[in-house]
């Protein structure tokens, strides 16, 4: 078993105890995605965007994953919220955002 899936199994675990934790749904998705489980990623993601819809960078996250996903509507609507919500210490999330949503427009 790798590294990420460990994660994953010990944040699942920890789902089970504190359901209502974004953090730990956040943390999940964030090793959903890097072993390219995009689905459960995003349903982990909109799992915290309903606990804690004032967590900027999880729209960041989920605007990538919808990307790479190609589905590209729901990745603009995610990185637009990212950009309106984001603060002073987002900075490179914010380059990347724009970024992405340019490379989204140009295909």
């Amino acid at each position: 078993m790798g590294l990420y899936d460990q994660s994953i199994e010990d944040y699942s675990k920890a789902v089970y105890l504190r359901p209502d934790d974004a953090d730990i749904y956040f943390n999940r998705g964030r090793s959903y995605d890097l072993t390219d489980q995009y689905h459960k990623a995003i349903h982990d993601f909109d799992r915290v965007i309903e606990l804690n819809p004032d967590y900027p960078a999880v729209f960041y996250y989920k605007g990538n994953l919808c990307r790479r996903a190609k589905r590209y509507s729901e990745a603009i609507d995610a990185f637009q919220i990212f950009l309106k919500r984001a603060g002073p210490e987002d900075e490179d999330l914010i380059r990347a955002a724009q970024k992405e949503m340019q490379m989204i427009r140009e295909r």
